[in-house]
């Protein structure tokens, strides 16, 4: 399975059974509709993680040298979009790049409401 494709297939395999959620599939934050990034919840794959993990403090996140726009990394942008003030509170899921979506789904779930807000 590739990499990049199991934020997407897990998006789709629990997308119906949370109501309070919605998922939208963007290529960078400027995709991102409104005005406030408050409450935005990033899943993504990671390369090295053997575990779900939610990640809050955006220092946590490795940064790859930009060579080219194509080296533009999401740790990179959310850190820049912070740094600019256009970022309010983020967390992000990061999945391990290998799982598959199935395996994944009520774990991923359950995260997500424990850390919902009141």
């Amino acid at each position: 399975m590739q990499k990049d494709t199991v934020a997407l297939n897990l998006a789709e395999e629990i997308k119906g059974e949370l109501k309070d959620f919605e998922f939208k599939v963007v290529e960078s934050l400027d995709d991102v509709e409104g005005g406030d990034l408050l409450d935005l919840w990033i899943m993504d794959a990671a390369e090295g993680l053997r575990e779900v993990k939610v990640i809050e403090n955006l220092e946590e996140l490795e940064t790859n040298p930009v060579l080219s726009g194509h080296d533009f990394d999401l740790g990179l942008e959310l850190k820049l979009w912070k740094k600019l003030g256009k970022l309010g509170k983020t967390k992000i899921i990061g999945l391990p790049s290998k799982a598959n979506p199935q395996e994944l789904a009520e774990i991923v779930k359950n995260l997500l409401y424990k850390h919902q807000s009141p």
